[in-house]
């Protein structure tokens, strides 16, 4: 029974794999992207026909009660996840980084100099969005206005981690830390990158 039972979630999660690199092939390429768009709002167009989807102002006080439940739930699990996730990288920077003359409390604070590049290897990747992208020790990178500076493609979020490369191409400069792991991608067979979430 415990075999069964470990054979049907293997089976989940490579069916839960292989549906994230076909929605992750839809998104970069920009025809399939915008004809899945339109097959999903009609999708919810028909929902809402039938009742299944309501707006808060047709909600009875009952089913508000329980949407705003369900929405507290998502957003404490979120909480949950997003403390655990940075707990994770805390001790990932604290074990991998040198820390022996900095203040255990400004750990985080350590910067990429030049002395601490070891691989110079990175390659330009496409975005879902069809611009390059710069992948570095699996992070990926945004340039910065035509120029040779590269910032953290979750700059938006908060990460002040960024390149420099020099006029030979090679890597200057690296300078701030990432606060997040690195977005997970996918090789395929052609050698396309995928992102898988």
């Amino acid at each position: 029974m415990a075999d069964e039972q470990r054979i049907k979630e293997q089976i989940l999660a490579r069916r839960r794999q292989r549906e994230k690199i076909r929605y992750q092939l839809i998104k970069n390429d920009p025809v399939k992207f915008a004809e899945w768009q339109e097959k999903e709002r009609l999708k919810y167009l028909r929902k809402k026909e039938k009742g299944r989807v309501k707006p808060t102002s047709s909600m009875t006080a009952d089913e508000l009660n329980l949407a705003r439940e369900r929405s507290r739930k998502n957003v404490a699990a979120y909480r949950n996840r997003q403390r655990k996730l940075k707990s994770v990288i805390d001790n990932f920077v604290k074990e991998n980084y040198l820390v022996d003359d900095i203040k255990e409390e400004d750990y985080h604070k350590i910067s990429h100099q030049n002395r601490y590049i070891t691989d110079y290897d990175y390659e330009f990747i496409p975005s879902q969005r069809g611009n390059k992208l710069l992948m570095w020790r699996k992070y990926t990178y945004i340039q910065d206005h035509k120029k040779l500076r590269y910032y953290c493609s979750k700059q938006q979020k908060g990460c002040k981690a960024r390149l420099k490369l020099g006029v030979d191409g090679n890597i200057e400069s690296a300078t701030g830390e990432h606060w997040h792991l690195p977005p997970a991608y996918m090789r395929t067979a052609t050698g396309l990158m995928v992102k898988m979430s």
